[in-house]
């Protein structure tokens, strides 16, 4: 899932300028950040759920050989 993680980093360093650039949307660009941290989330326990399944079916441990 490095392409989520990626996601929420970029949108975390944005959503931080904009907070300096304009501190009076502080309270939403928090939502912001929040948002992009439980989608993160999300993906990894999706990744998690598939490796299951991977191992379940083939008996392939998956979990440890991202490449």
């Amino acid at each position: 899932m490095r392409g989520v993680d990626e996601l929420r980093r970029r949108a975390q360093a944005r959503a931080i300028e904009m907070m300096h650039a304009a501190p009076e949307k502080i309270e939403p660009l928090l939502a912001v950040i929040s948002l992009y941290r439980h989608l993160e989330r999300i993906g990894d326990m999706a990744t998690n759920v598939c490796e299951d399944v991977i191992y379940m079916l083939r008996g392939d441990i998956v979990r440890h050989s991202h490449s």
